[in-house]
């Protein structure tokens, strides 16, 4: 009887599939110029509301012991996100930065939960960096949210050490330098051989030292401002203080000049540019799996969408409005049979649903002209670790 009632439980925690219809408004089409942002926050509302309702669940089978804390931290998750994503959407910093401390909280008590739980000679070490990548991403942005552009350099550094470290890893296994079976096991997204996890390692490592170059340059403008406070710029292009001593401040006495900001913005278009060619190599190499029946559909419809949105975030920095706009809209239409097809578990479908308004509400600032974060948290943010 007991097994019957865990059973039935574990059954209602989980749910069952849904159809489209899931009582959210039907998607906008951006082609019919109906994408309103009020419909926006309001369907944001209700899946706001939906995890709600199901973290209230989650909490009472925790209770009568028939769901771990891991998975009540899930639903947490889930409700942080879609409320910071509601608080993007309606300006309000105060409740992203919320969210954002709420989900570092989450994130840092996964990755304890981890090392607790597994002893360090057999705890998978894919695992394990995978949290303490998740950890120092939701820190950077956390950090990035209060202005602490210096703090969120240490953090994605940190996500950068560890995808050098597994690159490196994963190449010496590629050569037959060592074996890691409790690695490989973990580290296989689709048990298709080391050469995805190669590429997926590189992609990762390049979109980390993008993000650490929108961080430093934000932090140099920062550090330049408040040093322009107090001392004349004519001063800092000498090297010299008013007073006649040199200043060793570490940083370009260049970046004082409007043109010279600009600078860093070069190097980030560059990295942008490596990012889609990289997305564009991994998709080339899903679809050929593919072709030998090693892949599904599902995957290469999510690459395409990550391809996708990372050519929007390259049309952004180059400064060409029309083609974010046109990106974004590809974006979105391509986004909506794979966030409204039959057969998601209900969850999966407010995910993906969130992830589909997002996108509808950016294609309305940029149908405006408003321009977005490029460090923004986001549904699809914490798929680049």
């Amino acid at each position: 009887m007991k097994f019957v009632v865990t059973l039935l439980a574990m059954m209602m925690f989980v749910s069952q599939p849904t159809s489209s219809s899931s009582g959210l408004a039907s998607p906008l089409d951006p082609r019919d110029g109906s994408t309103n942002p009020e419909t926006l926050r309001v369907e944001a509302k209700q899946i706001v509301g939906y995890w709600e309702q199901r973290l209230a669940g989650a909490l009472r089978l925790q209770k009568e012991g028939l769901v771990s804390e891991g998975d009540v931290d899930k639903v947490r998750f889930e409700l942080a996100s879609s409320r910071h994503a509601l608080g993007w959407m309606s300006n309000d910093h105060q409740q992203m930065r919320a969210q954002l401390a709420q989900i570092v909280k989450i994130r840092d008590a996964e990755l304890k939960r981890i090392e607790k739980q597994s002893p360090k000679a057999t705890r998978s070490i894919y695992e394990t960096e995978r949290a303490q990548r998740r950890l120092a991403n939701a820190k950077a942005h956390l950090a990035w949210e209060d202005g602490r552009f210096g703090d969120a350099c240490e953090d994605l550094q940190q996500i950068i050490r560890l995808s050098k470290a597994d690159l490196q890893r994963l190449s010496e296994i590629k050569k037959g330098a060592v074996v890691a079976e409790v690695y490989l096991e973990c580290a296989r997204r689709y048990f298709t051989g080391v050469e995805v996890d190669l590429e997926c390692a590189r992609r990762r490592l390049a979109v980390a030292e993008y993000h650490l170059s929108l961080a430093e340059t934000h932090h140099i403008r920062q550090i330049t401002r408040q040093i322009a406070q107090v001392i004349p710029a004519q001063a800092l292009h000498q090297g010299r203080s008013p007073f006649g001593i040199v200043v060793d401040l570490s940083i370009p006495f260049g970046l004082l000049d409007r043109e010279a900001v600009a600078l860093p913005q070069e190097c980030v278009v560059e990295q942008l540019r490596n990012i889609v060619e990289l997305n564009k190599e991994y998709l080339q190499r899903e679809m050929q799996l593919q072709q030998k029946n090693a892949l599904g559909q599902k995957a290469i419809d999510f690459s395409k969408l990550c391809l996708l949105w990372n050519q929007e975030r390259l049309a952004r920095a180059e400064q060409k409005p029309k083609e974010v706009v046109q990106l974004l809209e590809n974006f979105v239409l391509a986004m909506e049979p794979w966030a409204t097809r039959e057969g998601l578990l209900p969850d999966e479908a407010m995910q993906r649903k969130l992830t589909l308004i997002s996108a509808r509400y950016e294609l309305a600032l940029a149908i405006e002209g408003v321009d977005i974060d490029q460090f923004r948290f986001g549904p699809l943010a914490e798929l680049d670790y």
